[in-house]
């Protein structure tokens, strides 16, 4: 063969090679670091002045201690006295403490507020809270015309509008408020209709001598303890009426219960013409009953009936008599029962569980017929419950009624219109849903949901255009009154122009919350706290703005090597091991300092000198502060220490422990700098720390996509705050994953408006013609989790509510106090802490490995207490939620039977407790997923990124192209070859 054919063979070879090599896929495991330092004491609040009537300005000053730690935001919530109204204050940093001025609309409740809770943040992120009895700081609102609110006067005439709002009685004598006959007082201070006891009786007796008849109670219904039954009642004594021979009559007690041995006696209780010959009859035989099965003497007890069965399922009795008895001789006096809830339990329970506006409007298209129905009215929402049925106006005081018992701003909205020269009177809800007003109206297709505006008049013109009438005027109504005719009208038509189209129009100007601190996008948000005239329409507010953000300095923590021996100079040395926090600018660490130096004393003979060889050197050292460095610099104590902390998470070698601690804190780093995509990460990732320890058997190609793809890869899916917005929206609802226009969606398919949420990925893979039913999962993002999403995902089949693996353990019929842990917190909606970029751990939660199944199955194992129920976080773009049961050895297993998209991926186990707040949480194992198969890092850098080569398709052009060029070169090389052979 000639040079020239080796040469053109070569060339072919090397272009194969080079395709091909560009191919591949990922796993690796990693986790957090996490910091010690002291958390913020709260020594002072005070709040000036602390009494002010409306429309004017409150004070509020915040000191706190700042010990080693640097405060980075602290704000407070004021309610009012009934709870129903809430102010959210943002302070600002003055000095040493901390101070915002505030107001309160005037449509808020008068009286003395609270300050109910203030959350003072650290620069590490964490929130420590303060409540209510830990703060005890109260003030006064709501001084109308000069009056000082401590009048007494003005706080009973308060309490007297109080009263009558909440269906109470006023007493003007005593200053009390009591509830009418058959109401009862809630603890929320409402006076609600409870249903009278009613006694269902045997008949009267017959009249005794002593000019008395009973009766006994049959059954009761709505009766406690303390009802008590009329068992006699006083008559006339008939006595012998027949006796028309004068002959002697006797009255008797009853007869007693028959003795043992079979008589029984009764007394003479009076006479009539009766004289000593005459015998009255005290005896006669009976059966007795003398227990035969008791032959062996033993001890028997007579009971009572037994009592209802109460609402903890337990019903009880009480010993009548004994036979035989002795103090170790044990009566059976309680029993399980079926306990039927009342009404007013059962009404209570679902108001508790109707917290969300999505909640309120599924149970009623669930559960209740509209009807039409006349009056202004409506049922109390308890009989509104019971009945299941009724016109708008029991619906939307159902509605109002329940969602101000969860804080919301909520009304029973009236307006009259007119059509076709016909009149009418119609109701809905208006409620600030989330900071956004919405209102809710009811047709016979059921509750509907819609955002109208910021105003009543935006809300009469969104009804006009979806009825088609004309709105005359409109009022609202307490969300606790059933008499709906509001206490004042407001004209939205003039009635001479009710067929013309020209509304009264008056634009919205808003009042707004401070601005919140400048952030490190260069942004500030405030919010709306009102709005005014109260019947304008449209506007927008402003609620974000650009500022110049001044990077804090922040004074810096050197963690340091020992001091060296003192050398010949006088002077000792240490190495700095590390910083905190690592954007801290302010301070230099102290390396040197003298010493006295002590001469050595000189051995007899010479010492014997070995040399050292010289070390080589690499294009790609490690920097001095790697993780590497820090284990050789250390005591071996130390050493130990960090090593068991990456064996912890399943690391065994130093490179990959390196990585570990990068992968965790360089992407916080990053976002607390304002540094958002992976461009300006990588440059300060690098320029900080240098390249990590396992590049050095890397090339500059497979070192740049660890950093971008393992350190990194946190930044390439975070979410913006638009998205973040609309996830928020729908957090709590069901959904449907699938694909549109090649673009992963979520679709909302419970609203009465579809919504779909378009996303750039998503976790699980989904093919054009998949949908997969999804319920999303509220989760908490911190400042420390700002590209992190507001939801989670977790399966949950057509027809479960719930997700599918909380079903599959607690069923459908389950009752809410025997739950506990995250299936509470879930069940309950409560958000979920979420683990990634916080700092929690434990050392009883492992996640020990993540493997696949030949169809693409993701399976995890691992570690924790027997019994307990974990919560698995499997983070992508949007997290997946699942949970499982740890069996009675502390293992747990959990197949997720979904395909995971190709990439980077990480998986934490987390212990919840009811709240949704965390207990205690693993380090996070890191996987690598390439066409549905869970593959090695060595694997992925050695082939390269499938998933990039998959996803894009000038990649596949390229690879295309270059493919047909080595075609090319190949068959030139076989013509060569077959010229060569001819000549």
């Amino acid at each position: 063969m000639s040079k020239k054919t080796i040469i053109v063979f070569s060339l072919a070879f090397c272009f194969s090679f080079l395709i091909f090599h560009s191919v591949a896929g990922n796993i690796l495991q990693f986790g957090p670091l996490t910091t010690d330092t002291f958390s913020p004491t709260l020594e002072k609040v005070e709040i000036n002045p602390v009494s002010l009537a409306t429309d004017n300005y409150f004070v509020m000053l915040v000191s706190v201690s700042q010990e080693n730690t640097e405060i980075s935001s602290v704000t407070a919530v004021l309610k009012s006295p009934s709870q129903k109204d809430t102010v959210n204050v943002i302070l600002k940093r003055q000095g040493q403490s901390w101070n915002s001025s505030f107001t309160i609309p005037s449509s808020y409740e008068k009286g003395q507020w609270s300050v109910w809770e203030i959350n003072v943040i650290d620069q590490y992120l964490r929130t420590k809270k303060y409540s209510k009895e830990e703060i005890n700081t109260t003030f006064l609102y709501g001084v109308e015309h000069g009056l000082d609110l401590s009048n007494e006067n003005v706080l009973n005439e308060q309490k007297k509008q109080e009263c009558i709002q909440n269906n109470g009685i006023w007493d003007e004598e005593t200053k009390t408020c009591a509830c009418p006959p058959n109401y009862e007082l809630q603890d929320s201070g409402i006076c609600l209709f409870v249903p009278p006891c009613i006694f269902t009786y045997s008949p009267w007796s017959e009249c005794q001598p002593d000019g008395t008849q009973t009766r006994t109670v049959i059954s009761s219904s709505n009766c406690s303890d303390t009802d008590e039954p009329v068992l006699t009642q006083e008559c006339d004594y008939l006595d012998n009426s027949n006796n028309s021979d004068n002959s002697c009559v006797f009255n008797y007690s009853p007869w007693s219960e028959c003795q043992s041995n079979g008589i029984q006696t009764r007394t003479v209780i009076s006479s009539s013409n009766c004289s000593d010959d005459d015998k009255p009859v005290l005896t006669q035989e009976c059966d007795y009953l003398d227990n035969s099965n008791n032959s062996d003497n033993s001890c028997v007890f007579t009971y009572s009936p037994w009592s209802e069965c109460q609402s903890n399922g337990i019903q009880t009795r009480t010993v009548v008599s004994s036979s035989n008895c002795s103090d170790t001789d044990e009566p059976v006096l309680t029993q399980k029962c079926d306990y039927v809830s009342s009404l007013e339990e059962l009404f209570k329970k679902k108001v508790e569980e109707l917290n969300t506006v999505q909640k309120i409007v599924d149970y009623l298209n669930n559960n209740f017929k509209l009807v039409a129905r006349e009056g202004n009215i409506a049922y109390s929402p308890k009989d509104f419950l019971e009945k299941k049925e009724g016109g708008e106006q029991d619906f939307a005081v159902f509605t109002s009624y329940v969602l101000n018992e969860h804080n919301f701003v909520s009304f029973t909205f009236a307006y009259e219109y007119e059509n076709d020269n016909q009149r009418g009177i119609k109701y809905v809800t208006s409620v600030r849903d989330t900071n956004l007003p919405k209102y809710i109206y009811f047709d016979e297709s059921g509750a509907h949901a819609v955002h109208y505006g910021w105003s009543f008049r935006d809300l009469c013109r969104k009804e006009e255009e979806r009825l088609g009438i004309k709105i005359l005027r409109y009022g609202t109504v307490s969300p606790t009154s059933v008499d709906l005719n509001p206490q004042e009208w407001v004209i939205f038509r003039e009635e001479s122009n009710a067929e013309e189209d020209e509304p009264l129009i008056e634009k919205c100007i808003f009042t707004y919350s401070p601005w919140s601190e400048c952030q490190p996008d260069g942004t500030r948000t405030r919010n709306v706290i009102s709005f005014f005239p109260e019947n304008c329409e449209g506007g927008e507010p402003k609620l974000i703005e650009n500022c110049n953000y001044v990077k804090p300095t922040i004074p810096c923590i050197f963690t340091y090597s020992p001091w060296s021996e003192c050398q010949p100079n006088g002077t000792q040395t240490r190495k700095l091991i590390s910083k905190m926090p690592a954007n801290c600018s302010e301070g230099d660490p102290v390396l040197a300092q003298s010493c006295a130096y002590i001469e050595p004393v000189k051995p007899e003979t010479d010492p014997v000198v070995t040399p050292t060889a010289t070390p080589t050197t690499t294009s790609l050292t490690a920097p001095t502060n790697t993780i590497s460095d820090i284990i050789s610099q250390t005591p071996g104590n130390a050493k130990e220490k960090l090593k068991g902390e990456c064996l912890r998470a399943g690391i065994n070698n130093e490179e990959d422990c390196d990585i570990f601690n990068y992968q965790a804190k360089i992407v916080p780093e990053c976002l607390s700098l304002g540094l958002t995509n992976q461009d300006q990460c990588r440059d300060y990732f690098l320029s900080n720390y240098g390249k990590p320890l396992k590049c050095k058997t890397l090339s500059d190609e497979n070192c740049a996509k660890l950093i971008d793809d393992v350190i990194l890869s946190a930044l390439e899916k975070s979410i913006d705050e638009e998205k973040k917005n609309e996830l928020i929206q729908v957090s709590g609802s069901k959904a449907v994953i699938n694909v549109v226009n090649n673009s992963p969606v979520i679709s909302i398919p419970e609203l009465e408006e579809k919504k779909e949420i378009k996303m750039e990925n998503l976790p699980i893979s989904v093919k054009e013609d998949e949908s997969i039913s999804v319920k999303l999962i509220p989760i908490e993002t911190n400042e420390s989790q700002k590209g992190l999403s507001p939801v989670a995902i977790s399966i949950s089949s057509e027809g479960n509510d719930l997700p599918d693996d909380v079903v599959a353990r607690i069923g459908q019929d389950f009752k809410i106090e025997t739950l506990s842990g995250v299936d509470r917190a879930i069940v309950e909606g409560k958000p979920l802490e979420q683990p990634k970029f916080n700092s929690f751990k434990g050392e009883s939660l492992i996640v020990e490995s993540v493997e696949t199944e030949e169809k693409g199955s993701l399976v995890i194992r691992g570690k924790s207490n027997p019994g307990e129920i974990i919560t698995l976080f499997i983070y992508s773009s949007i997290p997946i939620v699942v949970t499982v049961q740890a069996d009675q050895d502390g293992n747990w297993i959990y197949t997720l039977d979904k395909s995971m998209v190709d990439g980077t991926h990480e998986v934490y186990a987390v212990l919840h407790n009811d709240e949704g707040r965390i207990i205690e949480a693993s380090t996070p194992k890191i996987f690598f997923v390439a066409e549905t198969q869970a593959i090695s890092m060595e694997e992925m850098l050695l082939s390269g990124n499938i998933s990039e080569v998959k996803d894009d398709p000038e990649n596949m052009m390229t690879l295309y192209l270059w493919g047909g060029i080595s075609i090319i070169i190949i068959l030139i090389a076989l013509l060569l070859i077959a010229k060569r052979k001819t000549e």
